[in-house]
């Protein structure tokens, strides 16, 4: 065995890297890492330290050597915190406290290896989670795990020689026109019933439209601007601005007019006053935010009663998205109506509702070419 890879057990190596004296001057230092795989696996590993190690990216942090995953992780949450969106930050603490520490956390941080991120996907999939939560497991993971690589406390990240599996996003079966004019009717009479309207009416998200005050809106001039977002964890409510690119200003039609005028009709009966341009439009008993929650809940048992179960409030922004597109509407538009950033993400999300535009094109051509086309048909015979 060359100096620096000693073999363990049957598919154990140990890895060995001089990174020179200790700080007096007496001590040879070395970095060790366990790798678990082939003879192969444990060379490739050695030359990527030795690679860091040169370039000067390869520091051990004092006391880390013996650092768990589960500790590591619970750090690294904690630094997330406030510069994500707090459901971001909740959601990814989920994955970590279910999926990641009761199958890796007594690991230590610098010994894990592939076969570890592989034994995490596999008992998501046990668990009977779909590709999408498996994917979400592995991207929390690898972003974890790539932190710890950028600050010196791994050589190199595992997750990037996993490949967590093909995902094909849900695509919602959507009611016709005619159901959501159904639908909006079964809700209508619900406390939720103006908020999903607005949403059936604008394609707004269902976080930008709880997240709506009444200085947002002018029902004078048919406008309303989206300029932030609310959520709720398990720490409470929180604001924030909307994304970059989604803070815009909406022309309403008819239909939110009028979700509008009943919300307010509500709001003054609710809260015994006129509300003021701070005041959330979309509220509870108290005046306290609305829920999106209940939002979901009332939209659901309403979609189920019309065999429609399943739908999501946020299927009505693809629907919208879909009416708007199949009608001929521009992608650019349709895109400034979502909030989308760059049409290229209403293209990627949308493009099976195009799929039939190269055929219309074709009928396009034959109508304005149809005689020459007639012609060379005959001529062909």
């Amino acid at each position: 065995m060359p100096e620096g890879i000693e073999k363990r057990g049957s598919n154990s190596w140990s890895v060995r890297v001089y990174m020179g004296y200790d700080s007096r001057q007496k001590k040879r230092t070395y970095i060790r890492v366990t790798v678990r795989g082939t003879y192969k696996d444990a060379q490739r590993v050695r030359a990527e330290l030795l690679r860091r190690r040169d370039e000067g990216r390869l520091g051990q942090a004092r006391g880390t050597g013996r650092v768990t995953v589960a500790a590591y992780l619970e750090r690294w949450l904690a630094m997330r915190e406030g510069g994500l969106a707090p459901a971001t930050v909740e959601g990814q603490r989920i994955v970590v406290q279910h999926h990641l520490v009761p199958v890796i956390g007594h690991l230590r941080l610098r010994e894990l290896t592939p076969m570890d991120v592989q034994a995490v996907l596999l008992r998501a999939r046990e668990r009977g989670l779909g590709q999408g939560s498996v994917r979400n497991i592995h991207a929390v993971l690898r972003q974890a795990l790539n932190d710890a690589v950028s600050m010196g406390l791994l050589p190199d990240n595992p997750c990037a020689r996993v490949r967590p599996g093909v995902y094909r996003p849900r695509r919602p079966e959507l009611p016709s026109p005619e159901g959501l004019a159904r639908l909006l009717r079964e809700v209508e009479g619900s406390p939720v019933g103006p908020a999903i309207a607005l949403i059936a009416a604008t394609g707004m998200r269902l976080g930008e439209a709880l997240g709506l005050r009444w200085g947002d809106v002018d029902l004078e001039r048919r406008l309303v601007q989206v300029r932030r977002t609310l959520s709720r964890t398990s720490g409470g409510v929180h604001e924030r601005g909307a994304k970059a690119g989604s803070d815009r200003t909406i022309p309403i039609g008819d239909m939110a007019c009028r979700a509008l005028e009943r919300q307010a009709a509500a709001w003054r009966q609710m809260m015994g006053r006129e509300p003021s341009p701070g005041d959330y439009v979309f509220v509870r008993e108290g005046g306290a935010p609305e829920s999106a929650r209940r939002v979901q809940y009332y939209l659901g048992q309403a979609a189920a009663r019309l065999g429609m179960a399943g739908l999501r409030v946020h299927d009505l922004r693809h629907l919208v998205a879909s009416l708007l597109l199949g009608h001929g509407v521009s992608v650019r538009v349709v895109a400034e109506l979502l909030g989308h950033r760059v049409p290229s993400t209403t293209l990627d999300v949308y493009s099976h509702v195009l799929a039939g535009g190269s055929e219309e094109a074709m009928r396009l051509l034959d109508r304005l070419v149809g005689g020459e086309g007639r012609e060379t048909g005959e001529a062909l015979r």
